[in-house]
């Protein structure tokens, strides 16, 4: 049971936390197994566990978390137990302890055991650390690194067992051979042998508490005091494990039914009353009577401070005490205050004139005063004994948890029912039950029972009818229901929790008030002097019944901060990534009230305080901006509203937002603008210098039209025309001179022309030409039908290679027949120029050039390579050109020129 009053149950199938209402699975989380061996709780109210794959696990919000830091440090092992020690997870494996303190950063310290000594159990005592080994050895660990074998008393050898312990004492607890062997730890002699007990079932486990030790075989539970008295409770099913709450109260897990419970434990004393712990509390007659954890009974004054020993030592637990108006005696279980009689009452009494109702675990009985009187059984040493003689007396056989007499009825609260009796002389008749467990009944002023039950809450009942119901977890503050106490116009509940006050309206049970008392274990509640008495381990208890709730039971308390659904540190100005996705709160109420409200807000995104829905106890925001937060929660239940609880935290900004950045980027920024500058201002001297070069190349190719060698051979052809008397042919050569020269000044201020433009003045160039050669050239161009006339060229590309061909080719022949040939063909976007010449060839040229001294000039190879270089530099088009021979077997092998233009426009 953890410090809320939330039992954890570890099962084959899972983790279950129970509140006493419903189970709820806990999911692990990254679990390779999901049977469950342990479960504890550590000084802060987190909540560990570990599979059987020996996996540890933490609690967040309503998961359990897989703590994969811890699996290195275990390295495979196989964990034995856990325990926890102030802020320290301590975790046993057969080969080391490993101390853990769950901080940031995780602080981890590991003792590893020498070679060969294997860890069978271990447990803590008194703030160490206590081993049994495998090698029949019991080690006591000081100091995280101190190893000291302790010694056995007459004993050789300590088996391998389970060493437990409590406030004073330290057992181990072994099986060997059908015996089960304990024994009791001296610091001055070792280990001594304790008592004996012979068992064929196999051995569970132990535990102790108080003055006694429970052990727990696969079908009963072993009780033993430490006068070695023994009990022996007998369930019937297969028993896997059993624990103790912080009540007293043992619970047992079975294979076949399910869960047991049973008080077998007193609690422990604590010493704040001149060394007196109190259990049961009544009030009667002006005093307030109440047992001790020695069975002794007191009675005090209105002052607390003055107390009488009214029964010094009682032959069984006090259970009850209860006073007879009528007969102003004070009853309690074991007899009568004053009354020497020897007689066992049980649980509760009622009384009538002449009988005493009495409720047993075994059943309800109606003895006779008389009877009673007579100690027929004074020397009844057992509880068999006891009950033979009673057997007429018996009402009804079921476990009777309390009596009430209200008039001539008698309400009985049985383990199973309660049920309503007619009380007259003769016997107690039936008269109505009702399907509810009762723990208590009491009337109120106004003629109404309340009834508190097992785990259903609290009814009213008027008219022997189930009026009104004030549900368990809901409107009952607690899973645990101890007693109820009548106030004036209200009814306290004791639980576990604490007090609930309530007042009865017209339609419902309102809870009023809620005192908590969760740090506190209490036993039982009185109402005296207008105060509550409370008996506690600490003692007694005086507490106001209407006191000042503000503030005390309904304190908040942030449990968890979880980013992306792992756990980090409470702690302020807390600094999270912008990459996170998730940001979750996890939060408790201290009391639990079911009428409690939550608020959030969360700034500076949210201005206004919100009320948070549903029932949840965590929230969770998603893709914050960077920047500064504060998250602040509290509670209110009707009005009143708890303390404030804040958590600031900073969502970091983005490296790209960050100044360094931005200086980064101010640098890279002026660098990139002074490598634009530079490109640029290289870009234009570049473009520039390719003006320049495109304009010396059009004024060559300009040049190589109109050369001077051309101007005289034509001017020269034009006067041997005249001299011979040939007007008419003189005229058309002049003409076609004219044209010539206009198509030259014309293209020349263009870049590009179309494809019928550049053949007609390459046609007209060789025309001019032609009369050169008297009637000893022919030349043909033969233009591709498929061909598109408008297409455009760039211009003085095609000149020059026509111009070479006569001028290097075609000249330099020695016989007749010179020829020309010029195809334009298509192809894919683009043109095709072939050129072919019947010439000398060009390695014949280059001989005859050389010998020249008057070298003719032409349009040299460098000047057309310059020209195709800055055309294809521009981007427009893309020009090639391959020059060979074209007919390498006959005398004059001729020159083939290749020119591919091909456009780049779309």
């Amino acid at each position: 049971m953890d410090n809320q009053g939330i039992r954890w149950y570890a099962t084959d199938i899972g983790l279950y936390a129970y509140n006493g209402f419903v189970f709820e699975k806990m999911p692990l989380e990254g679990a390779k197994a999901n049977s469950v061996t342990n479960v504890l709780q550590g000084k802060n109210g987190e909540i560990w566990c570990r599979n059987f794959s020996s996996q540890l696990f933490k609690r967040a919000g309503n998961r359990m978390i897989h703590f994969k830091a811890l699996d290195k440090i275990i390295d495979g092992g196989s964990i034995i137990d856990m325990f926890v020690d102030e802020d320290e997870l301590i975790i046993v494996t057969e080969h080391k302890i490993i101390w853990v303190k769950d901080a940031m950063p995780m602080k981890v310290h590991s003792l590893v055991m020498p070679s060969g000594q294997h860890i069978h159990y271990a447990s803590t005592h008194q703030g160490e650390i206590y081993l049994s080994l495998k090698s029949k050895k019991v080690v006591k660990v000081s100091n995280k690194k101190q190893l000291k074998y302790l010694e056995a008393a007459a004993v050789k050898d300590l088996a391998p067992g389970r060493l437990i312990s409590n406030q004073d004492d330290l057992y181990l607890v072994t099986q060997e051979n059908g015996k089960v062997k304990i024994f009791n730890y001296d610091e001055r002699v070792g280990f001594r042998f304790f008592s004996q007990l012979d068992s064929q079932d196999r051995l569970l486990n132990a535990v102790a508490q108080d003055d006694k030790i429970a052990i727990l075989t696969s079908s009963k539970v072993i009780l033993l005091d430490k006068e070695k008295r023994m009990q022996v409770l007998q369930t019937g099913a297969r028993m896997s494990d059993f624990i103790t709450d912080k009540a007293g109260t043992l619970l047992f897990s079975s294979l076949d039914n399910g869960l047991y419970e049973a008080s077998v434990f007193g609690g422990e004393v604590a010493h704040s009353l001149e060394g007196y712990h109190f259990d049961v509390l009544h009030t009667s007659n002006g005093y307030l009577y109440a047992s001790d954890n020695s069975d002794a009974l007191w009675r005090f004054d209105k002052t607390l401070n003055n107390k009488d020993l009214l029964v010094t030592k009682s032959n069984s637990e006090i259970q009850f005490i209860a006073f007879d108006a009528q007969q102003k005696e004070l009853f309690f279980s074991s007899g009568i205050v004053g009354n020497p009689i020897s007689f066992y009452f049980g649980k509760s009494v009622a009384f009538t004139p002449s009988h005493v109702m009495a409720g047993y675990h075994n059943g309800l009985y109606r003895v006779p005063r008389e009877w009673i009187l007579q100690d027929k059984l004074k020397n009844v040493k057992n509880t068999v004994d006891f009950f033979q003689p009673l057997e007429a007396f018996k009402i009804r056989k079921e476990r009777v948890r309390q009596l009430l007499m209200n008039g001539d009825e008698l309400l009985v609260a049985f383990a199973d029912s309660l049920i309503s009796y007619t009380v007259t002389n003769q016997s107690l008749v039936p008269r109505k039950s009702w399907p509810i467990f009762g723990t208590d009944i009491l009337n109120d002023p106004n003629g109404a029972i309340w009834v508190s039950t097992t785990n259903d809450g609290l009814w009213i009942m008027e008219q022997d009818e189930l009026a009104l119901h004030a549900k368990q977890e809901h409107e009952v503050i607690g899973t645990l229901n101890i007693r109820l106490v009548a106030g004036n116009g209200w009814m306290a509940l004791l639980t576990d929790k604490g007090i609930n006050i309530f007042e009865r309206r017209s339609d419902k049970i309102h809870l009023k008030n809620f005192i908590d008392l969760s740090k506190l274990v209490a036993y039982d509640l009185a109402l005296y002097n207008d105060q509550f008495i409370l008996s506690t381990d600490l003692g007694l208890i005086t507490i106001p019944t209407d006191p000042n709730p503000k503030g005390t039971y309904h304190r908040m308390k942030l449990n968890q901060v979880l980013i992306d659904g792992e756990v980090v540190p409470v702690k302020n100005q807390l600094k999270i990534p912008h990459t996170f996705k998730s940001l979750t709160f996890d939060w408790s109420n201290i009391s639990f009230d079911p009428r409690v409200e939550f608020y959030y807000q969360l700034s500076p995104i949210q201005e206004q305080i919100t009320a948070h829905k549903g029932e949840s106890t965590s929230i969770s925001f998603y893709a914050l901006q960077h920047g500064n937060y504060t998250f602040r929660l509290f509670s209110k239940v009707q009005g009143d509203e708890s303390v404030f609880e804040e958590f600031t935290f900073v969502v970091l900004k983005p490296w790209y937002l960050r100044i360094w950045f931005w200086f980064l980027i101010l640098g890279l920024a002026a660098v990139i603008v002074m490598l634009i500058i530079k490109i640029i201002k290289q870009r234009m001297r570049n473009k520039q210098l390719y003006d320049q070069k495109l304009i010396i190349s059009e004024l060559r190719a300009i040049r190589s039209q109109m050369n001077p060698h051309f101007l005289y051979n034509a001017l020269n052809s034009l006067q041997g025309m005249i001299y011979a008397g040939k007007i008419n042919e003189s005229a058309l050569y002049v003409s076609k001179f004219s044209d010539f020269l206009r198509q030259v000044l014309t293209n020349s201020e263009k870049q590009i022309l179309p494809l019928t433009t550049e053949i007609q003045s390459i046609r007209t160039y060789l025309e001019i030409e032609l009369e050169r050669f008297y009637d000893d050239f022919n030349y043909e161009i033969i233009v591709d039908q498929y061909l598109n006339m408008t297409d455009e060229i760039p211009t003085m590309i095609i000149q020059p290679f026509v111009e070479n061909a006569i001028k290097h080719g075609l000249m330099n022949r020695s016989e007749k027949g010179r020829e020309l040939i010029l195809k334009f063909d298509r192809m894919n976007k683009g043109l095709r120029i072939e050129i072919v010449d019947n010439g000398v060839g060009i390695q014949v040229s280059q001989q005859i050039n050389e010998k020249r001294k008057d070298k003719p000039s032409s349009f040299a190879t460098k000047a057309i390579d310059d020209r195709i270089h800055l055309m294809n530099q521009q981007g427009n088009f893309e020009i090639r050109y391959t020059t060979a021979d074209a007919f390498p077997d006959s005398n004059y092998v001729g020159t083939r020129v290749i020119i591919t233009i091909q456009s780049n426009k779309s």
